[in-house]
């Protein structure tokens, strides 16, 4: 056999984070506010979704298709929202958090009581 000749890399140089501050705790409190909200309409959607289903087995008019789109389209955009702004940090989560409790009160507002 024959002796093979060490090859030896260059050590890397590790990676230097820097560690970021936590949010102050009123953003955190207002990003588990409308996470709460945005939850509450997709549940809103599944509790929906079961009365039309009901409604049209039992010959029953049910909240109808308008209002369950309109419940799934301000669902699905507070969802996506409040997952943006739970990775965001500072203003951009904000009004982030901001939007998804005006999406929730605008679908409050126009599919209950408009």
């Amino acid at each position: 056999m024959s002796d093979a000749a060490t090859v030896e890399f260059p050590a890397r140089p590790a990676r230097v984070h820097s560690p970021q501050r936590p949010d102050p705790t009123p953003l955190r409190l207002w990003r588990g506010f409308s996470g709460s909200l945005a939850a509450g309409l997709v549940l809103l959607l599944v509790v929906e979704l079961v009365v039309q289903f009901w409604a049209s087995d039992h010959a029953v008019p049910g909240p109808g298709a308008g209002v369950v789109t309109g419940h799934a389209v301000a669902a699905a955009l507070a969802v996506a929202g409040q997952l943006v702004a739970d990775r965001a940090r500072g203003w951009t989560s904000a009004a982030l958090a901001t939007a998804v409790v005006l999406v929730t009160a605008l679908a409050l507002w126009f599919l209950w009581w408009a």
